[in-house]
């Protein structure tokens, strides 16, 4: 089950982990394990997903709403969608974690985002009615130019968790590269051959937190919450305090 923890900009950021399928929590003096996902192939990101773009950023914010819950929001120019009859058009996703006049959340195997980069996007409706990357760093691609051929790339990266395989669950290297056209050509028939999804709610693709100018925020250039992380505390005898939500995980359900 995920766990987080808030914090202040006076300390250490303190890990938050999540796992999709396993997660492991350390809580020792020293530096602090990260997240372990289960490798998802293409078929499966494209059964969990409500839509899939590809577009470039085009900005990022942090913003803590009414209860202080810290959420970052990525705005995309989309481009080209290729599942969840979206049109081309600016669309912000909404992130879990991110810092803001001093307090935030960590959560460990988020993907990362940079102003100006171009991504493919497998994303997920929370109960809002907004978006998010489908399992963390699995659902995002970005899109890199070959320097040998100047063909487009599709990679993941997948440097804040612990990554393992199928069957015998072997670590598998974070970083994959194929060609975009490649993936494509993968999800194309994934797409078609699939059964209309039902969504919670209409597509929300500007927040209206976005507009509520009296809400603590903060803008980015680049944007990570990837690890390891460090508890500060330990190096001085005090306890790490933490909180588990015993309703469930908060991520998946993405609460306000």
């Amino acid at each position: 089950m995920p766990k987080e923890k808030l914090v202040h900009r006076n300390a250490t950021r303190v890990i938050a982990l999540l796992g999709w399928v396993l997660a492991l929590i350390v809580a020792v003096p020293g530096r602090a394990g990260a997240t372990t996902l289960i490798v998802m192939e293409t078929p499966e990101l494209v059964a969990v997903s409500d839509a899939i773009v590809i577009g470039r950023v085009s900005s990022i914010a942090t913003i803590a709403n009414e209860k202080r819950r810290t959420h970052t929001y990525v705005t995309v120019d989309v481009e080209e969608v290729l599942k969840g009859g979206l049109l081309p058009g600016e669309l912000t996703l909404k992130q879990p974690g991110g810092f803001v006049h001093g307090r935030g959340r960590v959560v460990e195997g988020s993907a990362s985002f940079r102003v100006g980069e171009k991504a493919l996007l497998f994303l997920r409706q929370a109960r809002d009615g907004t978006l998010h990357t489908s399992h963390l760093a699995m659902g995002k691609f970005g899109v890199v130019a070959d320097p040998a051929t100047g063909r487009e790339l599709a990679v993941r990266d997948l440097r804040g968790a612990r990554v393992l395989g199928r069957g015998d669950l072997q670590r598998v290297p974070p970083g994959r590269r194929r060609t975009l056209e490649s993936l494509r050509s993968e999800l194309r028939p994934l797409v078609t051959g699939e059964k209309p999804r039902a969504l919670r709610a209409p597509i929300v693709r500007r927040p209206r937190e976005m507009d509520a100018r009296d809400l603590p925020r903060r803008v980015y250039e680049e944007f990570t919450l990837l690890g390891p992380a460090r508890w500060n505390e330990a190096d001085i005898a005090v306890p790490v305090p933490f909180q588990i939500d015993s309703t469930g995980d908060p991520f998946f359900t993405m609460p306000e």
